[in-house]
């Protein structure tokens, strides 16, 4: 086991990662959510496949740092944001059936939100680095979304993805 999976087990462990996140959507102190941001995105990044395993002591918490940074004007956060965006939907790639945790369900069990793709979505066409992993983000997301059709449908009737 490589350091890196050893600091997020024990961050995991501890609840470092739930309190880490809290601060980053907080910012608290101010200046804390792109650092949270960063530090999320290359914890992941840098740390096996097995990781996600622990997939609702990661998601969750990350999940609401993502939404509460897409709230964010400015394009420091807005980079750092689509990357970790990016890296999430890498990780999940080779474990698809993890998609089921981004996504929320109305009372019918119908697909009624899927914030991630839409944050990338948001993005796609930017110019510059946010526009680069936001692209990049949602090919991968559409990769992984293909094992699930209703994911597909929903990503072609209710995002931009696909419109002109």
């Amino acid at each position: 086991m490589c350091i890196r999976d050893r600091c997020m087990t024990v961050l995991l462990q501890k609840k470092i990662v739930d309190n880490l996140c809290a601060l980053g959507q907080a910012d608290r102190p101010p200046g804390m959510m792109p650092l949270v941001l960063d530090t999320m995105q290359q914890l992941l990044e840098g740390s096996r496949q097995g990781l996600m395993d622990h997939h609702h002591q990661i998601t969750e918490p990350v999940n609401k740092l993502i939404q509460s940074a897409a709230l964010v004007e400015g394009s420091a956060n807005k980079i750092r944001l689509l990357h970790l965006v990016q890296t999430m939907f890498k990780k999940i790639r080779h474990k698809p059936e993890l998609m089921e945790y981004l996504v929320k369900r109305d009372d019918q069990g119908e697909l009624s939100e899927f914030f991630m793709f839409s944050t990338l979505v948001n993005h796609i066409n930017d110019p510059d680095e946010a526009g680069v992993h936001a692209r990049r983000g949602a090919l991968t997301g559409i990769t992984v979304a293909e094992k699930h059709p209703a994911l597909l449908r929903f990503i072609a009737h209710t995002t931009t993805f696909c419109s002109d």
